[in-house]
């Protein structure tokens, strides 16, 4: 194992910052190399997180003699008591191994008992497993593959196998990578040993600070991975779990939605390629991630190549992502820096506690989108009020015109309902809205999904349209509560 006597510890109160879990079979050198692939990653690591921190550290604890059937020595418990985080390789021979299994399962149970633990526990990726196979601990944790398919059909390829070499440099942006959130979090576990316990709670994530980086069809993983490590640079936190490829949908439905809720944006690069979509799904892994943050009402910023000829695209599906308003064709340095800026963009404070109520009105055939209109006013600490469905004709009449008379806001959903109901809720609305006390601050159509509709062509000069045709879009709606709030 490597010696640690020669440097402390980077983070107060341990002796050891990163505790290596791995298969020996996975470190096994290759005729001709030097050394063993984990053994080369993790030297690779070391040298890049002294950089990152500022200082040498401890080395990582690696075992590199112990048999798979050998027992948990007091040593080695020792050591694992004594580091702050966990460095996991993920292969078949991991998941195969009785040893590592016994090392994880001691480990998690040591961090269950500090009241300061975190996200400690980092995954890489060796090659491609079945997610079915994952331990369970694992499934939520942020992982770093280290394999690509470079074509359908062919056998995944592990980066830098049997070592890095300097012109692969999508390994070292990997390394690279991991490293950084590395040292982010040795630095928080640092800051958070000098205070007490009670002081100090694990940090909540910063969602203002957050991007969700979406799937990608296989070969924009390289220009994914260098957008990644652009706004890992910047400052962001990156939501970007590998292990999204679920055979059941509404299992991957879930496990994206947990994460969007937790990002300030949706970010995709979109190319020619659809991506893979699994046997039975509707949609493919990467028009489904975009579909759940538009449910969400997310920001959503996408990316395709100027140079991309739209005319060769012969999935009509993708065609429509790839021509959305949301997708902004130029050069990924200029898309970059959109998103830093964006990500970084204060919101609106919320509005002082004055009692703001909002109209959803809607037909019964947008009740959905209502619903997701009247979640982000909410979230936005505006109250809403939507139509009611049972009860007597003269009684839903009643509600709708008190609602009308009392509520400082007013937006008419247009989703699937004929166009005709909406002229005529403006109609009669206008009516009443002119009998009010105080006037209506503000009055919005919110046209949503399907994108093609037809036109409203009822102008009036307080009217604002929020286009949600291609899904809710809280940014759209955040010029709404301004000029409600104005």
């Amino acid at each position: 194992m490597y010696q640690t006597d020669t440097q402390p510890a980077f983070v107060t109160g341990y002796r050891h910052d990163i505790f290596v879990s791995y298969a020996h079979v996975d470190d096994e050198p290759m005729f001709g190399a030097p050394r063993g692939w984990v053994s080369n990653l993790v030297r690779n690591l070391e040298r890049q997180l002294a950089t990152k921190l500022g200082r040498k550290y401890a080395p990582p604890w690696m075992d590199h003699e112990l048999a798979g059937n050998n027992p948990l020595t007091p040593d080695i418990m020792a050591a694992l008591r004594d580091t702050a985080t966990l460095l996991v390789f993920i292969s078949p021979g991991y998941l195969a191994s009785e040893w590592c299994k016994r090392e994880r399962d001691s480990f998690l149970q040591l961090i269950r008992e500090r009241i300061d633990s975190g996200s400690r526990v980092f995954v890489v990726e060796i090659d491609r497993v079945d997610r079915k196979n994952l331990p369970d601990e694992f499934r939520d944790l942020l992982g770093y593959p280290f394999w690509v398919e470079d074509e359908d059909g062919k056998a995944p390829r592990t980066l830098g196998m049997p070592v890095g070499r300097l012109e692969e440099e999508e390994y070292y942006t990997r390394v690279n990578n991991l490293s950084y959130e590395l040292a982010r979090e040795l630095v928080r576990l640092k800051e958070a040993s000098s205070t007490t316990p009670s002081a100090a709670p694990p940090p909540a994530i910063d969602v203002k600070a957050t991007v969700f980086l979406a799937e990608v069809s296989d070969d924009l993983e390289p220009l994914r991975e260098e957008l990644k490590s652009y706004l890992l640079q910047a400052g962001l936190t990156i939501l970007s779990k590998e292990w999204y490829k679920y055979d059941d949908l509404s299992e991957y439905q879930e496990a994206i939605d947990k994460d969007l809720r937790n990002s300030r944006i949706f970010v995709q690069l979109l190319t020619a390629a659809a991506g893979r979509k699994p046997q039975g799904w509707t949609h493919g892994y990467v028009n489904e991630q975009c579909l759940r943050a538009r449910e969400l009402g997310m920001h959503i910023l996408q990316w395709r190549s100027p140079e991309l000829d739209l005319a060769t695209v012969k999935d009509a599906e993708h065609l429509a992502l790839l021509e959305s308003e949301t997708v902004i064709a130029s050069g990924i340095e200029e898309f970059k820096r959109a998103v830093v800026q964006q990500a970084t963009r204060e919101s609106p404070a919320p509005a002082a506690a004055r009692g703001d109520l909002v109209f959803v009105n809607s037909d019964s055939a947008d009740q959905a989108l209502a619903k997701s209109v009247s979640d982000l006013l909410v979230k936005h600490g505006i109250g809403t009020v939507l139509p009611l469905r049972k009860g007597e004709p003269a009684e839903i009449r009643k509600d709708l015109e008190d609602n009308l008379r009392d509520c400082d806001g007013v937006i008419v959903v247009y989703g699937e309902t004929h166009v005709t109901w909406v002229r005529n809720q403006l109609r009669q609305g206008r009516k009443i809205l002119a009998q009010r006390e105080q006037p209506l601050r503000c009055l919005a159509v919110c046209e949503g999904p399907p994108p093609e509709k037809d036109e409203i062509a009822f102008n009036l000069p307080s009217l604002r349209n929020l286009n949600f045709r291609r899904g809710c879009d809280e940014n759209v709606l955040i010029e709404f509560i301004q000029c409600l709030r104005s």
